[in-house]
This record gives structure tokens, C-alpha cells and sequence, in this order.
């Protein structure tokens, strides 16, 4: 999508959660929502990208993800792969907008800024420990590279009801890469409420 100077980019990074099987075909893996669970290209996905910032004659660029590239959070994040090397090749890449975590954040990745949108659905407030209700994210884009961003909460009585209820810590430490789904699946009951402070939840229930 182009905007005066910008082009708005939507990038698929889910490659860590697919395998390739020949000809140039992947295929979704059984566990993609673990395994994905820091944002990587695909080398069509990377080869489709480069095409499109070549032709474009855009001086700013904002990149649209799902897993956003916070290595606090992606212990797996490799500033060496295909998407580093877009933005190392590209220098008028002037920001990153991902979700995928349900909750308002800010970084950096390779010098660029990164903000990390709340989800439609419910979202996490990480500061206060607690669910929060649908939100979303609204950009500036100045003529000369400049992005300002700003997270917003839709008010309502879903938010109210979301706001009254704590967020479990495993749940957070899972989505801030504290913990990963196999150390949690390897703890014992007693050493999972030692570790977060609460009983292993029952699926179900």
C-alpha cells in the first residue's frame, strides 16, 4: 500500500513454523504457533520483498509482521537471517509493526523501531499483570522517516470485564519468552505452582 512518500508492506514471517517440502512448497507445521515463535522469511517470501523494495521508488518504508523481532523476547531471533538482511540491504526501512504478543510494546530490532500491537480480541497489560480489553495501534508518518505510534484500548464493557482479571504469570512469562511451552511440559504439577505461584490449569476446564 502506498502513502505519498511511504509504501506500507505486509510480510509473511511465519517460516519458522513451516517446512519446505520441494518445489518450492511449504507446508504449515503440526506445532507452527511453538516453533513460530520469532519472525523469519521464507527465501520466497525474502525474494518477494527485495522485488518489491527494488521497483518501488518510495523513500520510507514500514514493514507489517506477525512475530515481532525483539530479541528479549525471541530467543531464537537471528539478526544474521533473511529479514536482518532486508533491513541491513534496505536502509529506508524506518520501522517494524508486529502483534502476535496481545500486548502494547516497544523496542528495536537492527536499529529500527519496532511496536508491537494489542490484539482485536483481548489483550495482555504486562505491566500491571493483568488481561486488558481489544486494542489497536495508530501511526504518523512524517515526510522525512519519522514514525510516531500510539497504542489505544477500545473502551466498553468487554474491556471492564477484561481488566478484572489478573493474567496468569505463566501466561505472561510464556509470551515474553521467559519460558517456553516444553519447560512448562516438563515440569512437574509441583514444581509448575512453585515456579509461577498457581496450580498447572486443567485444559477444559
Amino acid at each position: 500500500m502506498r502513502i505519498g512518500s511511504w509504501l506500507l508492506l505486509m510480510v509473511d514471517t511465519n517460516a519458522l513454523g513451516r517446512e519446505h517440502v520441494g518445489d518450492g512448497v511449504y507446508r504449515d507445521l503440526d506445532d507452527r504457533m511453538t516453533r513460530a515463535d520469532g519472525p523469519e522469511l521464507s527465501a520466497p517470501e525474502a525474494a518477494r520483498i527485495r522485488e518489491i523494495l527494488a521497483g518501488s521508488d518510495a523513500e520510507h518504508v514500514l514493514l507489517f509482521v506477525h512475530q515481532p523481532p525483539l530479541a528479549e523476547i525471541c530467543p531464537r531471533l537471528d539478526p544474521s537471517g533473511r529479514l536482518g538482511a532486508l533491513l541491513r540491504d534496505f536502509g529506508h526501512i524506518r520501522a517494524i509493526s508486529g502483534g502476535h504478543l496481545h500486548g502494547s510494546l516497544e523496542g528495536e530490532f537492527a536499529g529500527v523501531p519496532v511496536f508491537v500491537a494489542p490484539s482485536t480480541t483481548y489483550s495482555i497489560d504486562y505491566a500491571g499483570n493483568r488481561f486488558d480489553g481489544p486494542g489497536y495501534r495508530t501511526f504518523t508518518l512524517h515526510p522525512d522517516g519519522r514514525v510516531e505510534s500510539e497504542a489505544h484500548t477500545a473502551p466498553g464493557p468487554i474491556t471492564d470485564a477484561m481488566r478484572a482479571k489478573p493474567a496468569p504469570r505463566f501466561l505472561t512469562d510464556l509470551m515474553l519468552g521467559v519460558v517456553t511451552i516444553e519447560e512448562m511440559r516438563d515440569m512437574s504439577d509441583d514444581r509448575f505452582e512453585a515456579r509461577f505461584g498457581e496450580p498447572r490449569p486443567v485444559r477444559g476446564a
